[in-house]
């Protein structure tokens, strides 16, 4: 998992970017199949109309219809991948779908109840799955999402951490958090060294 503040490449079950000690975010990937196929057949059937033209067969209607159903179905999927946006951290699950008619979610993640995931034919076919998260008062669907399983695991996996977390648990990590964020912009300005950094991030993560 690349971290999103510095830029470096984490193993897959890090929680914490080994580089800058900040909270790794997971997001849920959208499969780009679900464009890729669309644009191949809309390709193909323009092809087709233009085939049918040159030849002056008059009989076009077929073709035109189906062309502009792939061109309404490629558009909709081209704002489907651009405006879903799935990821979760140590402290929350957050969501987005839609352009006009948006559905957002943005939970702690003691207010999950589950987490499904579904899958069809197709799905299992191209590597996708149907997200489908609860919480105490309402259900958030996201379609076409590559690594279901993985962002499922990760969200069941913090939640279960964030819910054992007494208090003081919860708190200790915020100040930490806090730290490594100052100690991070001290590196940035060049106060500090590599070496120090690593040294004074080494103390925060073995504090008590």
């Amino acid at each position: 998992m690349v971290c999103r503040k510095c830029g470096y490449d984490n193993k897959l079950n890090n929680e914490h970017c080994a580089n800058c000690g900040g909270v790794l975010e997971i997001y849920a990937r959208i499969n780009k199949v679900i464009i890729i196929l669309p644009l191949i057949a809309l390709v193909l059937t323009l092809f087709a109309t233009y085939a049918m033209m040159v030849t002056n067969n008059e009989d076009l209607s077929l073709f035109i219809i189906f062309d502009i159903y792939l061109i309404i179905m490629c558009i909709n999927r081209i704002i489907k991948i651009l405006t879903t946006i799935l990821w979760l951290n140590d402290k929350k699950v957050y969501g987005k779908v839609g352009l006009f008619n948006t559905t957002s979610l943005d939970a702690p993640l003691d207010k999950i109840n589950d987490v499904i995931i579904g899958q069809t034919l197709v799905g299992k076919i191209f590597g996708y799955s149907r997200i489908i998260i609860s919480t105490s008062s309402s259900k958030y669907v996201y379609d076409f999402i590559s690594n279901a399983e993985i962002f499922r695991d990760y969200l069941n996996d913090y939640s279960e951490k964030f819910k054992h977390m007494n208090n003081s648990d919860k708190k200790d990590s915020v100040i930490k958090y806090d730290e490594l964020e100052k100690l991070k912009k001290l590196l940035d300005k060049s106060v500090i060294t590599n070496e120090e950094y690593e040294i004074e991030k080494k103390k925060i993560f073995n504090k008590q």
